[in-house]
């Protein structure tokens, strides 16, 4: 075997411990004519220490060794290679990739043996401990200048950029483009959004198509009304707010909201969102096929697409308008019946929902005054705002309404406007129509085949 040796010394370990190039030399060549190796070489470094592996004779070490030039490396001892076992960590796997052998004259670091590549493992794990550790302690410390208030020399997000001295300012058409998709979230959703950039020729800073994560980045991020944030932590900045603070957290409500179900008019699909499986309570989802020039759209169970264990067929949109407006037909002459314990239980479960949020954007109010996005006035007017929508709610826990949410003459104004306007709407108004009525229509065919029946079973008003 081709055996090649790293000797290195500092002056100040060979002033203190006697560490001398020659020493070294002398016990590693002893060593490898014990072991019947050929000696090829040597890579020394006088003078340097051992805290990185920017050295002469270390990168020409490792030249060599990507080159297959030897195949074992001898060293005296480890400190003589490295100290960082981050570094050790890169040498090991290099030399174990090229199939090089590493040895240590005074310890058992041996890679020939199955205890040597034991080694290898167990310094793979302390790499990872080190890396973790130093991790921490950056985040540590950049936490610590946060809380001071120093400037932690971060890149300025979309939509700003740095003057000649370093001061963050708006960028003006990357700001145009923030404030288009604020705008945008109030009617359509986040991959709506993301496509209709893309569609026009807007790329993202660096020139990419835009990704579902970027459009949510900028609409949660507080950088645009001027705070700060750090982990947990937040304060206010001194670059100019490009979103007016009532609109973020009108954002951050509506992204709430759509979490749980409770969505806008975001999509293409006009009863997506409110119409759902008779068969086992799945959210129907929109979707669309192309035949030649013709685009045909259907709704599918959530359950059955996502799982396959329902059984309803999809069903065709222009089947799903049939069915609805014959039932609306039939509401308009006798209004709509449900039996009381539905409502009750419908209703109930309901307000126990909204309270819940109330609690929920309470806590967001507080945080907001806390991290001074709002006035203590605002916080004040939104608080009292939550607390009697919370009384109001509560106290329809108690009893249960005797009268219908809407009058038969209300709903019967709304039927004739609905099919009036329905023709010459569009696909996104006729949603918002829908989302205004009601909040679930459920809906079922006869049987399983694609020309069976479909009827409305049942609904539940806005």
């Amino acid at each position: 075997m081709r055996a090649r040796t790293y000797i290195r010394v500092s002056t100040d370990e060979q002033a203190r411990e006697g560490f001398s190039l020659s020493a070294q030399a002398a016990r590693c060549r002893q060593f490898i004519q014990s072991q019947g190796w050929e000696e090829d070489g040597s890579y020394k470094d006088d003078g340097y220490s051992a805290k990185n592996l920017e050295r002469p004779g270390m990168q020409q070490m490792l030249r060599d060794a990507k080159e297959k030039q030897f195949d074992v490396l001898v060293v005296y001892r480890l400190d003589r290679l490295v100290r960082s076992v981050v570094d050790l960590h890169l040498v090991i796997n290099l030399l174990e990739e090229k199939k090089i052998a590493f040895k240590s004259v005074t310890e058992v670091f041996d890679t020939t043996t199955a205890m040597g590549r034991f080694f290898i493992t167990l310094v793979g794990s302390m790499a990872q401990w080190e890396r973790e550790n130093l991790g921490e302690r950056v985040r540590m410390g950049m936490e610590r200048k946060f809380l001071e208030g120093k400037d932690l020399h971060t890149f300025a997000p979309y939509g700003y950029t740095t003057d000649e001295n370093g001061k963050v300012v708006t960028d003006p058409n990357e700001s145009a483009i923030v404030r288009r998709i604020y705008d945008m979230y109030k009617t359509k959703g986040i991959r709506t959004i993301s496509r209709a950039l893309n569609r026009e020729g807007i790329t993202t800073r660096r020139g990419n198509h835009w990704q579902d994560p970027q459009i949510q980045y900028i609409l949660t991020n507080p950088y645009y009304i001027g705070v700060l944030r750090f982990g947990e932590h937040s304060r206010e900045g001194n670059h100019p707010r490009l979103i007016d603070s009532d609109l973020w957290l009108e954002t951050q409500k509506r992204i709430e909201d759509r979490r749980v179900g409770k969505r806008a008019a975001t999509s293409d699909y006009p009863f997506s969102g409110v119409l759902t499986c008779a068969r086992c309570g799945g959210n129907m989802i929109g979707q669309s096929l192309k035949h030649q020039t013709k685009k045909y759209i259907f709704y599918k169970c959530g359950t059955q697409h996502n799982y396959g264990t329902c059984d309803l067929p999809r069903i065709a949109e222009t089947k799903v308008e049939r069915s609805f407006f014959d039932a609306l037909v039939e509401w308009q002459a006798e209004g709509i019946n449900m039996p009381s314990d539905q409502k009750e239980g419908l209703d109930l479960k309901q307000i126990e929902s909204e309270l819940d949020r109330i609690k929920r954007r309470r806590r967001k109010w507080q945080e907001a005054f806390a991290a001074d996005i709002i006035t203590l006035e605002e916080l004040k007017e939104r608080t009292q705002e939550d607390r009697a929508r919370e009384e109001e709610l509560k106290t329809k826990l108690t009893k249960q309404p005797e009268t219908p949410r809407v009058t038969l003459e209300e709903f019967k104004e709304a039927i004739q406007d609905l099919r009036k306007v329905w023709p010459q709407a569009t696909a996104t108004e006729r949603k918002q129509i829908i989302r205004t009525l009601f909040s679930e229509i459920v809906i079922d065919r006869d049987g399983n085949g694609r020309n069976d029946p479909v009827k409305v079973i049942s609904t539940e008003l806005a």
